[in-house]
């Protein structure tokens, strides 16, 4: 009885600093089942969606995609359903549910097996937001540079500019 005890204590404290390292770390992260019902997610994971762990079972985390990114996201989803051993690595949207706000991620996900049988997934998602504008910006301000080198008229280069910087509120 006393190995057992050992061995459980062991099992305990490899969980306790497995959930430690989860919760410090700057992706956002989660474990979910077959059906995408989720058991565990990181501090960041709740941070980035907004996701509220009391809610939180009657979720999936496929909830949280963006709905135009749902259809691309879909057909990643296919090739990890028929290619297990080909994990999905995949720029989307997120919706914070709880400001409503878009949030571009970088979306890792990898099937979890245990003795050649499909478990769950385990998913990690990385927050590209600040990045995506930042690209946007650049090719903004290089479309506005291509209208003034062409020489086009100061009105249609100052809408181009205008839409440049509405497409960034």
């Amino acid at each position: 009885w006393r190995q057992q005890g050992v061995l459980e204590t062991d099992l305990q404290q490899t969980e306790a600093e497995l959930r430690a390292l989860y919760d410090c770390s700057p992706l956002g992260m989660f474990v979910c089942d077959n059906n995408a019902s989720i058991s565990y997610v990181n501090r960041t994971f709740r941070e980035i969606t907004g996701y509220n762990p009391q809610l939180s079972f009657e979720k999936v985390w496929t909830d949280y995609i963006y709905p135009d990114d749902k259809e691309n996201f879909n057909s990643q989803w296919k090739i990890l359903e028929n290619k297990p051993d080909t994990p999905i690595d995949i720029e989307i949207r997120f919706l914070n549910i709880e400001s409503d706000e878009l949030i571009w991620i970088n979306l890792r996900v990898s099937a979890i097996y245990i003795e050649k049988k499909l478990i769950g997934f385990l998913g990690t998602a990385d927050d590209i937001s600040e990045r995506k504008k930042a690209s946007t910006l650049l090719l903004g301000e290089r479309q506005v540079l291509e209208m003034i080198a062409r020489d086009l008229s100061s009105k249609h280069t100052l809408e181009g500019l205008m839409q440049m910087i509405e497409s960034q509120i």
